[in-house]
C-alpha cells in the first residue's frame, strides 16, 4: 500500500507582510480637486467641474431681452453717472458690459448679483443649480453649483440623470477607500476599491481566498493569515 503524498504546506508569512497589504483612506484630496474650485467672491461657494470636463470659471453675463431693466437699474443705482437717451442709444451688448463694469467699479461679485436680483435682472448665474452640503460637525456647511446647460451638454442628458446631491457629499466630505493586496507578486484590487462604504474586512478575505484559492493548498491557513494580518479599520493615507 503506497503512502499517501503529504499535502505542501505553504509558507505564507513569506508570501504575505502587513506591509503588501493595502487597507486606507485615499487623502491625497485627488478627486476634491479635480472636481471642485472655490468661487471667487461668493462665501462658502464651491463650483463642480468634473474632472475638467466642466469650466472652471462661473459665467455672470446678463441673459438677453433685459435692456429696460438694465437701463432702469443703471440710471437708479448710479444716479447722475449716465443719461438715459445716452444707455437707450447703446447697443445691448455694450450697454450690459457698461452695466457689469460699473457694478464691479463700485462693488464686487455679491453686490452686483444682489443688484440684479433687485431688478430682477437675470444672469447665466441664474442657470446654475446649487446643492447645500452639510459636513459632519456643526456649521460645515457649503454650497455647490453646477451649470446645467454646460453639464447637460457634456453628459447627453439631464443634470438630475447625471448626478446627485449624495455623490457630490461623497466627493466633498470623504475619502474612497483603497482596498488592494499583494500576493505571490499578483496585484489583488478589491471590489470595494474606489468606494466611499464602510471597509468590510470579511468580505474583503472571501474575494482573496477566492481568487487564489487555486494557488495553495492550505486555504485554511491562508485565510488564518488573512485574518490576522488585515485590519478591521482602514489607515489614512
Amino acid at each position: 500500500m503506497e503512502a499517501a503524498t503529504p499535502v505542501k504546506q505553504v509558507n505564507v508569512n513569506e508570501i504575505i507582510r502587513e506591509s503588501d497589504i493595502n487597507i486606507s483612506f485615499d487623502d491625497s484630496g485627488y478627486n476634491f480637486h479635480e472636481n471642485f474650485k472655490r468661487v471667487d467672491k461668493e462665501d462658502d461657494v464651491w463650483l463642480y467641474i468634473d474632472y475638467g470636463n466642466l469650466s472652471d470659471t462661473v459665467n455672470y453675463d446678463v441673459l438677453p431681452r433685459q435692456k429696460t431693466k438694465v437701463i432702469n437699474a443703471m440710471l437708479q443705482e448710479f444716479e447722475g453717472y449716465f443719461e438715459k437717451k445716452e444707455l437707450q442709444e447703446l447697443d445691448t451688448d455694450t450697454l450690459y458690459d457698461w452695466f457689469v463694469s460699473t457694478c464691479y467699479d463700485y462693488g464686487d461679485t455679491l453686490e452686483y448679483l444682489d443688484i440684479c436680483s433687485k431688478y430682477n435682472i437675470k444672469t447665466e448665474r441664474d442657470n446654475y443649480v446649487e446643492y447645500s452640503l452639510i459636513g459632519y460637525s456643526q456649521g460645515d456647511r457649503v454650497t455647490v453649483i453646477v451649470n446645467r446647460k454646460e453639464a447637460e451638454e457634456c453628459w447627453g442628458n439631464s443634470l438630475e440623470a447625471g448626478l446627485s446631491k449624495e455623490y457630490l457629499h461623497e466627493l466633498f466630505y470623504d475619502s474612497p477607500l483603497t482596498v488592494r493586496i499583494d500576493i505571490l507578486d499578483d496585484e489583488f484590487i478589491s471590489e470595494q476599491d474606489g468606494s466611499y462604504e464602510e471597509f468590510d474586512k470579511d468580505k474583503f478575505i472571501d474575494e482573496v481566498i477566492e481568487n487564489f484559492k487555486d494557488e495553495f493548498d492550505d486555504v485554511d491557513f491562508l485565510k488564518e493569515q488573512l485574518e490576522e494580518l488585515v485590519p478591521f479599520e482602514p489607515s489614512h493615507n
